[in-house]
This record gives structure tokens, sequence and C-alpha cells, in this order.
């Protein structure tokens, strides 16, 4: 009779999720892992300090495969279990220095880089060599730390003779003392890589991580930089060149595409715009820069379709013109109606919208207006200037607000360094200011200006 194989010991079991937490590379064999350490106590292994910082170290080793993922919400829950495991650990032995290195893990995770500092100095007990992870802790944190001083032949916290690696290391540390941000993150992606095909155990890929925020930190310190310069500046050809320059620092930075685009629009040239648009609808966007998008895209519409019948577009507006001036303001708009119709193009509706206007129905002057807003975008601040002024003359103080801040935010007059009080201020001085002769037509002197450029 064949002997009844026995039970895996508790101290058994607790080896094999240990193995599995070391060795898993799916999100199922740590699970797997984690029902093997409860077995683990359910057979009577003991519940202690060690324990909590392997369960600790399986949500670390789920945030980052969940990372991979873009799984933020889920890595917000295991930061926060990490961190309880982690504490749990050191409450049941404040000996127990490994929960220190989880939690400063888990710090650099949460970009808490004070909190990270003082968990690794606890760690770093025994001669280690840490010194390029204080430089990166130092720079983010922005302030001067006291290192404790290198001992021993380690590197961070095991000893390495694997030479790729050393090399590496030595060219990252050698990278950042000269500012050359984007090697550091190079040369530790490479150690990093090494060691887990070499199955090497030093974790280099917190490392990495703080070597990636600084450097990100730095293009980002540089993208305002280049903005804020891009403002001052307002001479057209060098806000395309630092416009490129941003492009330069990040191909895949939505705003930087857009000053890009204000650039060409300073230009009056348009046909790069049709890529420009191409390439950011590929990339993530937020809410409010998918419309600004749309805007854009808008714009590259109206123009092609002004371009495509303009012969015919510059005689029907002559024709309109010639109308108003002989006082026929109701043929005028009927003319007009009839030239929309015709080409569908949106400037027609803001000539309809300020002859409305002059004979009195700010009613349809405004109907018109908000037409042109909805489809068009090239002439969206003399509509908006427009729409401004009649709200003001009809009383409807809460709308002509409305216009003017929207008018700033969608035509990006910030981004250009022209700041809200000053746009406010010019719309309050060209609404109390006497009307000269002339100044009223100033929509179709517009067209013509941009047409003829």
């Amino acid at each position: 009779m064949q002997k009844p194989k026995e039970k895996p010991s508790a101290e058994e079991i607790y080896e094999q999720a240990s193995h599995l937490l070391e060795q898993g590379e799916d999100i199922e064999s740590l699970e797997q892992a984690r029902t093997l350490f409860l077995r683990s106590i359910e057979n009577g292994y003991s519940y202690d300090a060690k324990l909590e910082s392997s369960v600790g170290n399986l949500e670390l080793r789920e945030i980052e495969m969940l990372k991979g993922e873009n799984k933020q919400a889920d890595i917000a829950n295991h930061v926060l279990s990490a961190k309880m495991h982690f504490y749990a650990s050191l409450t049941l032995d404040a000996t127990e220095r490994s929960a220190h290195y989880g939690l400063y893990r888990v710090a650099v995770l949460e970009g808490d880089y004070e909190e990270a500092i003082d968990h690794l100095k606890e760690y770093d007990k025994e001669g280690y060599d840490f010194s390029l992870v204080y430089d990166l802790l130092e720079r983010l944190y922005g302030k001067p730390i006291l290192k404790p001083s290198t001992k021993g032949e380690c590197l961070q916290d095991a000893e390495i003779t694997y030479m790729p690696i050393l090399q590496n290391y030595r060219l990252a540390k050698e990278s950042l003392e000269n500012h050359v941000l984007n090697r550091v993150v190079r040369h530790l992606e490479v150690c990093d890589t090494l060691a887990r095909k070499k199955n090497i155990p030093v974790d280099f890929s917190t490392t990495l991580h703080l070597s990636r925020e600084l450097f990100e930190k730095s293009k980002e310190s540089q993208k305002r930089e280049l903005r804020n310069l891009y403002a001052k500046d307002s001479h057209i050809g060098n806000r395309m060149l630092i416009s490129q320059k941003l492009l330069g620092l990040d191909a895949t930075d939505v705003e930087s595409h857009f000053l890009f685009m204000d650039s060409y629009l300073d230009l009056k040239v348009y046909t790069p715009l049709i890529e420009e648009c191409n390439l950011i609808s590929k990339l993530p966007k937020t809410k409010e820069q998918e419309e600004m998008l749309k805007q854009y895209q808008k714009l590259l519409a109206e123009k092609q379709l002004e371009y495509d019948c303009s012969p015919e577009l510059d005689y029907l507006l002559e024709e309109g013109k010639k109308l108003e001036s002989l006082g026929q303001l109701e043929e005028a708009i009927t003319h007009y109606q009839y030239g929309y119709q015709k080409l569908g193009v949106p400037y027609f509706k803001l000539c309809i919208a300020r002859i409305c206007a002059k004979i009195g129905d700010y009613e349809q002057a405004i109907s018109f207006s908000k037409d042109y807003l909805q489809e068009g975008y090239f002439y969206f601040v003399q509509a908006a200037t427009f729409l401004y002024k009649t709200y003001r003359q009809t009383g409807n103080m809460d709308m002509a607000m409305h216009v003017a801040i929207e008018c700033y935010k969608k035509s990006r007059m910030r981004e250009r360094g022209f700041s809200l009080s000053q746009w406010m201020n010019q719309l309050e001085m060209q609404f109390a200011s006497p009307e000269v002769k002339g100044e009223e037509d100033s929509l179709h002197a517009t067209y013509q200006y941009r047409i003829s450029e």
C-alpha cells in the first residue's frame, strides 16, 4: 500500500511563497504567493516581522507590474497596503532593517524624498555604497543632505563583480556629476536590465526611477523657462526657434506643439499645421487640449475653404461692402446670406452680425456672432470682441464677462504673454471709446488684411 504523501510544513509553504515572490513574472504568480503566505500562517508559521516585510515586498512587485499597465488607481491601493505591512514589520521588530528599505522604495514612489532619505539611512548600516542614490535624492529634495560614509566594496547593498554592470554604474555616476541626466537614465537602464537577466540580487529599479524623475524634473524646468521666454519675446522668428527647442526637449508635449502652431499662425503660414494636427491627434491629451485641437482643425478647414473659393469670395465681399456704403443694409444682409449659402464660408456670419448690430437688431447680431464661434476660429478674437461689445450694449454684463474670459483662454493669450488684466482693460477701452469713422467696419478690414497677406 502506497504511503500517503506528507503535507508540506508551514516553513515549506512559506519558502514556496518566497520563491514565487522572487521569481514571479506576472500578477497571477504574485497573487498565488499571497495565498501561500496566508496558508503558511494557517499551518502554524509564526506571524512575525519577516512575514510582514515579505507581503510588503509583494505589494511593491505588483506596483512595478501595474505601472507597466498604467493602472494608477490600483497602484495607489497597493502603495497604501505596502506601507501598512512595512510599518507592521517594524512594530513587531524594530531591528527589521529590510522594512526600512521597503519604506524607502514606497517613499520614492510617492515623491516624498525626505522620508526616502530617512529610511534609506536606517537601512544603510553595513558599509554599503549608496552614494549615487544619495546624490540623486539630494538633487530631487533640493537641499543638501548629510550622507553616510561609504565603506567596503559594495555597489548599493550587494557585492558585484560583473564588469558590464560596474562599468555602466560608474558611467551613470560620472554623467550625474556632469549634469548629463539623459545618460544617467540610459546607463542605469542597462544596469537594471543586466541585473534582471543575470539574477544579480541588487535593486536598480528604484535608483532608475529616481534618475528618471530627476531627468523629467530638469526637462520640465527647461520647458517652463522656454515657455516664459516665448511669452516675453514678441519677435516672430525668435518664437519659432523657441517652439522648435521645446519640441526638441519633448516631442510628445502637446503644449509645445500648440506653441509651434501659434508660431506658424503668426507667420501666416498654414500648411504645416495640417501635419501638426495629425501628430497631436495621436498623442495623449487632456480634455482641454482635445478642445484646443478642435479649434486649430476648424481654423485649417476655414482657411482651406477661403483659399478654394477666394476669387468668388473676394467678389461677394466687395459687392456686400458696396451695398453697405449705399446704406442698403437689409440688401447687404440678404447678399451675405446668399454668399454663406453658396460658399459656406463662416466669415459671412460675422458680416451679417455686424450689420444687424448697425440696424439695432442685437439679438440677431449675437446669434450670428455665436454661429461664427461655433464654425470658425481664425477671426475668433475679433468675433469675441464684437460679441463682448454687443452684450455690453444690451446690458448683459454676465455674458460679456463670460465671452471675454473664454476668448482669453481659447485664443491662448496667456501663452503669448498677454495677461487677462491687459485683455479686459483693452476690451473696456474699446467699449468706452467713441467709434471713429471706419471702426465699425474693422471685421471687414481684418478679413482683407488676412487674405491679402
